[in-house]
């Protein structure tokens, strides 16, 4: 028997919309949508995908991230501008001074510069107290032992750990998991750094509306997401008073746009078959079709959703309240 040995099949938002229409009867075999149809249903599309986010749709929109935690700073920023977001990545680096910075230099030694990239953004942990929140860029040197760097308002001995980043976190839809994670004891990319880490509660917004010492110093133990728009903030308690301490964050993000013709889903494979379907039941109200078509996709429909999301189901099962939409 011969096989394909091929698994790239993907589906692009036209190629969807036709396979809908089809389904529909709204056109036959080697038709063609026109470009208002095209266009029309692409809206009802991203509508309809958008909708999905009301709940926890694939695991491949869920993302591990990290935030940087700031002296006696509660409230973070996560907008769905990259550059208005506090200090946060997908993946980071971890390093140490080699040499002693001083406030006012431009020059960092560092002990491998390995993962540090020209333009990427860097925190130096001070002497004493907790970094301050100053942020700069790499503006050359990536990947050497000498880092040329903007004057970043601390001092610094030899020893003392820094993160590089590339890029800032945009707002997530919601959080799910949080851990308060310590100093690094050693250096190298997130995936393989040795540090401590603690789970974090996360609070709804009774919960954190209730506290009574906002203020209070110490380990964060406690979060509260609150998803507004366009920037959500991220709440911690008690205030960070370590020195390098992050949070490890996993939470759903917003599914992409479909934008183009020859976009490609932020879904798996999987899901191919129910985005078709589910796309064809919405569309439903703006053609016409018998009523055993209409009763024929609505099962489809039904049916190829639940069963893509039975699919994204884990063996961990686990029944709780989750008073977090709650008011």
């Amino acid at each position: 028997m011969a096989v394909s040995g091929s698994f790239d099949f993907t589906l692009t938002r036209d190629t969807c919309i036709k396979e809908a229409l089809q389904q529909l009867g709204v056109i036959g075999e080697g038709e063609t949508p026109s470009s208002t149809t095209y266009t029309d249903c692409a809206v009802t599309m991203n509508l309809m995908l958008k909708s999905w986010q009301n709940k926890e749709v694939a695991k491949n929109l869920i993302r591990k991230f990290y935030v940087f935690l700031n002296d006696e700073q509660r409230e973070y920023d996560l907008s769905t501008t990259v550059g208005s977001s506090a200090p946060s990545c997908f993946d980071f680096y971890a390093d140490t001074t080699a040499a002693d910075y001083t406030d006012g230099d431009t020059s960092l030694t560092v002990t491998t510069g390995t993962g540090a990239t020209d333009a990427d953004e860097i925190i130096i942990m001070p002497d004493s107290g907790a970094w301050d929140g100053s942020v700069g860029d790499v503006e050359s040197g990536g990947g050497t032992t000498t880092l040329t760097i903007p004057d970043m308002n601390v001092t610094a001995e030899s020893g003392k750990y820094y993160y590089t980043w590339s890029a800032r976190v945009t707002r997530p839809v919601d959080i799910i998991y949080v851990n308060r994670c310590m100093l690094p004891t050693s250096i190298g990319e997130d995936k393989v750094l040795e540090y401590i880490s603690t789970p974090c509660k996360i609070l709804n917004q009774r919960d954190y509306a209730s506290l009574a010492a906002k203020d209070t110093d110490g380990a964060a133990t406690n979060v509260y997401y609150d998803p507004q728009w366009p920037t959500a903030q991220l709440y911690v308690w008690p205030e960070p008073s370590a020195i390098g301490e992050f949070l490890e964050i996993w939470g759903q993000f917003t599914i992409d746009d479909m934008d183009e013709a020859s976009n490609n889903f932020a879904l798996p494979s999987h899901w191919y078959y129910a985005v078709t379907m589910n796309l064809a039941k919405a569309l439903l109200s703006k053609f016409g079709c018998s009523a055993e078509t209409r009763k024929h996709i609505k099962e489809e429909a039904q049916n190829s959703l639940l069963e893509a999301e039975m699919g994204e189901t884990e063996d961990y099962l686990q029944f709780q309240p989750d008073l977090r939409g709650r008011r």
